[in-house]
């Protein structure tokens, strides 16, 4: 069995990026009833896989952030996408963020944040990245 451990400050980020990935399936599932999904339920199958394996990874890590939420080991057999579409989009996320106006109120704030955020989820995954890939 292979596991990481998420350090704690990535932790929290993920859970984040993971309670967006699991509202976004959610939106999917409802678009694919709207497509007919009675008609056609291979419809749903992609994104209720997506929001069980989102669910699973929240289950385990926990649904909500916790004072001294410390790391997380986990099973990469059973989560290894879960994480990497996870931090993949939050990285995406930040470096939207990261283009902000300056000069709008806040501006300035949300761009140095997003830009530690995406450092650290870059680093992140630099450093797990073959572990993350299945080649460790």
């Amino acid at each position: 069995m292979t596991t990481i451990t998420i350090p704690a400050r990535i932790v929290s980020v993920l859970r984040e990026s993971l309670h967006s990935q699991l509202g976004m399936a959610a939106e999917d599932i409802g678009q694919a009833s709207h497509e007919g999904g009675r008609r056609c339920p291979h419809l749903y199958a992609e994104p209720v896989e997506r929001f069980d394996r989102t669910r699973a990874l929240l289950d385990l890590m926990g649904w909500k952030e916790t004072e001294g939420d410390g790391p997380a080991t986990i099973n990469l057999a059973t989560h290894r996408l879960a994480v990497l579409m996870a931090l993949e989009g939050q990285l995406r996320v930040e470096r939207n963020m990261m283009e902000e106006d300056p000069t709008l109120k806040g501006g300035t704030k949300q761009i140095r944040s997003a830009r530690r955020r995406a450092q650290e989820i870059e680093l992140f995954l630099m450093v797990a990245g073959a572990t993350l890939s299945g080649r460790a």
